[in-house]
């Protein structure tokens, strides 16, 4: 993590890799940014301290903006199980199993 990161939680890095993703296949960053801003402080706030993103804390931060339209709740949702994905692939990747199994719910649906 750099030291002017955005992001703070424990997923920072990967976080912040996933936006840098992003950017090198010229895509634009401003909603990643935001989406896992609001994602990156709601875990924060939260004080969740596990290193893969389970089913009760995604369920929790996706009903903390119940109260946006439908397009914008879609549009989170969706930008966030991007990200569940790059966690899955990274967590196969590192031999976290139990991470991977927890995040396979919420990355395929």
């Amino acid at each position: 993590m750099t030291a002017d990161s955005r992001f703070k939680s424990q997923f920072a890095k990967h976080m912040e890799a996933y936006v840098e993703d992003y950017r090198l296949r010229g895509l634009k960053t401003n909603s990643i940014m935001q989406v896992l801003g609001i994602l990156d402080d709601f875990i924060i706030a939260e004080g969740y301290d596990k290193d893969y993103i389970d089913k009760d804390i995604f369920d929790r931060w996706e009903d903390s903006f119940s109260d946006c339209v439908y397009g914008t709740r879609q549009g989170r949702r969706s930008l966030v199980r991007g990200f569940l994905m790059y966690l899955k692939s990274a967590s196969n990747l590192n031999g976290n199993l139990n991470g991977s199994k927890e995040l396979e719910h919420y990355a395929s649906g």
